[in-house]
């Protein structure tokens, strides 16, 4: 009989890591998600040419190697000169993405009145994220992503966890599992590549492998195809290219490195519709008008020549030559009369088809909730008043509010990401002397205690005269300093005179939190000692408030002593000395036969009676 093993030896099922490992399932479910999303490549396909080529051509949505000028021009039959074709599509698209460019939503790390390191923790991060943005271009990525959800449905950045960098990738590029996707519980997403250079694989590649072979071949070939696939559930990264696993990584972050827009939030699912498939049936019923217009124009004759026939004493019809700009009509005139030949111009379109052009044009705009006024830089019909443009700018704005709130989110979101998916042992800032080091691990820790909040640079106007004006209305009101107007101007030219503004600023910030971290009391004469007092006195009471540590309490408080101390010297220095004692004035004459004057009594000073009072002063002297 077998022993019996005891409880802790019989194997147990692995509840936690029961998701596939397995390298051959690790692809076929790489191409079970490609294969869910094949099916939106069709709609992907027709929105890009309709957007790119006016319609009239096919263009690949993965082919990289294309023909630009290899458009497919439509004609009628009669005739091979191609009608023109307005892309209104093209224009609504462009003047939202134009209109939401406007808009540079800053990360706002607010600490909520947490402890010294939680503001500290924000006051770095504020400083990465000013910088990261501006150095990455995650304001231009965010508007061509904005535009690719007008036209295809959504829009990705893909922030690099190896690079640090955020990454604009096309629609068909991202993959997830849609149900994982609706509930927001992911277990894997894929990010796939088409036609990716071999040189930038060459430091991933397997040795021995066949994308290793294919490289040393041609090293300026191209792999078929470059897949990241995350495992979010186990933790790893898989680099697959051309087939073949080249590399697997670990990971820590457990949802997506990809933040997402879309044109409007899905009613279900993932699918939702694009600014093109609203517009799209219209834009192809102006294209059949402007069909009719083009044939109508090219069969019409400029002029038609009226003849009458010879039997009627009229000239023979052949002997007037028109050429191209003519037609000849020979026609039989009333018996008994003679008529000579007549030029007629007649109307090559109806009136009505091209005011049909017109309602579809206006219709379409209308759809997009964009302006005559924004698309085509001129002024409606019947808008004649300054009052009414403004009123018309204002309806625009609240159509696209919605719209602005999940683009603002999603910019928030690729910031939220990128301190997901970065190395937690990476110091935030590059190190420098005498700046304490904070690393994204420091960052996540706090993570619960601060919020990251939106400011939206757009409050001011983008014509410098009126935000000059809008930052002086400010400083008038008392709500910013000289050292903050600077800043809010954001002019190139006034960048020598923001880093003089703000450099006390900024000094007494370092210098406050060096004497807070580590007791250091040295700071130069030449900075304003006044506002140091006033920065660290306003420490000491929110984070009194906040129940900070102890030590960090203590430091601050012994400091600000020290400041004190500065100040009273400084004082003391700065306060004049009293003028000398002069020689003793001459007595009065004393006349004879009279006594001199008895002695005054002598009122001690005020001040040296130790209690500053005059009136008790007087009651001790003597009488």
């Amino acid at each position: 009989m077998p022993e019996e093993k005891k409880l802790s030896e019989i194997e147990k099922p692995d509840l936690v890591h029961h998701y596939k490992t397995d390298e051959r399932d690790i692809i076929a479910d790489a191409l079970q998600l490609e294969k869910w999303l094949m099916r939106r490549d069709m709609k992907y396909l027709r929105n890009l040419n309709r957007y790119n080529n006016n319609g009239q051509r096919v263009e690949q949505i993965y082919d990289l190697y294309n023909n630009p000028v290899s458009y497919y021009f439509q004609a009628s039959d009669d005739n091979r000169i191609p009608w023109p074709i307005e892309n209104v599509i093209k224009s609504c698209i462009d003047t939202k993405v134009s209109k939401m460019s406007q808009v540079k939503v800053r990360p706002f790390f607010n600490p909520v009145n947490g402890l010294w390191k939680t503001r500290k923790c924000c006051r770095v991060a504020q400083q990465w994220a000013d910088e990261w943005y501006q150095r990455e271009g995650i304001y231009k990525s965010g508007n061509m992503a904005y535009r690719d959800a007008q036209i295809f449905d959504v829009g990705h950045v893909w922030v690099n966890e190896v690079t640090r960098q955020p990454v604009r990738i096309m629609p068909w590029e991202y993959y997830v599992d849609p149900a994982e996707e609706t509930f927001k519980k992911h277990s894997r997403c894929m990010v796939k590549f088409r036609q990716y250079p071999f040189f930038a694989l060459k430091d991933i590649l397997k040795s021995g492998g066949r994308a290793e072979g294919a490289y040393k071949k041609n090293p300026f070939y191209r792999a078929q195809d470059y897949r990241i696939y995350y495992h979010l559930a186990e933790g790893k990264r898989y680099d697959i290219v051309d087939g073949e696993v080249q590399k697997i990584s670990t990971i820590k972050f457990k949802k997506p490195p990809v933040a997402t827009i879309h044109y409007c939030p899905p009613v279900k699912g993932i699918w939702t519709p694009s600014l093109v498939d609203d517009l799209i049936t219209l834009q192809k019923e102006l294209d059949l008008v402007n069909e009719k217009i083009h044939d109508a124009e090219e069969n019409t004759p400029a002029n038609l020549i009226l003849v009458p026939t010879m039997s009627s004493g009229g000239i023979k019809a052949s002997i007037i030559d028109g050429g191209k700009a003519a037609m000849m009509y020979e026609y039989e005139p009333a018996p008994g009369s003679t008529a000579p030949a007549t030029w007629v111009t007649p109307a090559s379109v109806n009136p009505q088809l091209l005011t049909r052009r017109e309602k579809i044009i206006e219709s379409m705009y209308n759809i997009s909730g964009v302006s005559q006024l924004s698309a085509q830089s001129k002024k409606p019909s019947g808008i004649n008043s300054g009052v009414m443009l403004d009123t018309l700018e204002d309806v625009e704005s609240e159509r696209f509010n919605f719209e602005l709130q999940n683009f603002e989110g999603f910019c928030m979101t690729i910031s939220e990401i990128a301190i997901d998916v970065f190395d937690e042992d990476a110091d935030i800032l590059p190190k420098r002397k005498q700046r304490p080091t904070v690393t994204w691990k420091e960052i996540k820790a706090e993570r619960d205690f601060f919020s990251i909040q939106f400011s939206p640079a757009s409050a001011l106007s983008n014509t410098p005269k009126v935000k000059m004006e809008q930052v002086e209305k400010l400083q008038k009101m008392g709500l910013i300093g000289p050292e903050w107007a600077a800043e809010m101007l954001q002019f190139p030219d006034l960048e020598r005179s923001y880093g003089i503004a703000t450099a006390n600023r900024d000094d007494i910030e370092m210098i406050t939190e060096r004497a807070a971290e580590y007791r250091e009391f040295d700071f130069y004469d030449v900075v304003n000692v006044g506002d140091l007092y006033k920065n660290v006195m306003n420490e000491i009471m929110r984070l009194d408030a906040d129940e900070e540590n102890e030590s960090i309490l203590d430091n601050l408080i012994a400091f600000l002593k020290v400041i004190k101390s500065k100040m009273d010297a400084l004082r003391l220095a700065a306060t004049p000395a009293p003028p000398p004692p002069g020689p003793p004035a001459a007595a009065p004459p004393v006349a004879l036969g009279q006594p001199p004057n008895p002695p005054s009594p002598q009122v001690p000073n005020a001040l040296a009676g130790g209690n500053g009072n005059t009136a008790a002063a007087m009651q001790q002297a003597p009488a």
